[in-house]
């Protein structure tokens, strides 16, 4: 998906935000997370004329308990570091 930013969009300030968050920290991919009682979204967007790509997941954060939740949270850590090359995974853990 190519992001159009015009007309100026909740969507794209966000994405704005982002890319300055990757711009000062140099890196090309992130993840933007999103509450899952606010939107469910998966997916990515590449942002136009660079190498940034911004996925966008949801995380359910209103489980019924604790254990519920510990789990979830587990799953969507999972599903996180599934999308991290493993090279990148790799120099993280040293």
């Amino acid at each position: 998906m190519i992001l159009n930013v015009t007309p100026l969009t909740e969507r794209a300030i966000y994405m704005y935000q982002m890319v300055a968050y990757y711009s000062a920290t140099r890196v090309q991919r992130g993840s933007l997370i999103y509450p899952v009682h606010s939107t469910v979204v998966k997916d990515e967007v590449e942002i136009c004329n660079t190498h940034t790509l911004v996925r966008r997941i949801t995380i359910n954060l209103g489980k019924g308990n604790v254990l519920d939740l510990n789990r979830g949270c587990s799953a969507f850590a999972e599903e996180v570091l599934d999308s991290v090359p493993r090279s990148a995974a790799h120099r993280q853990l040293l």
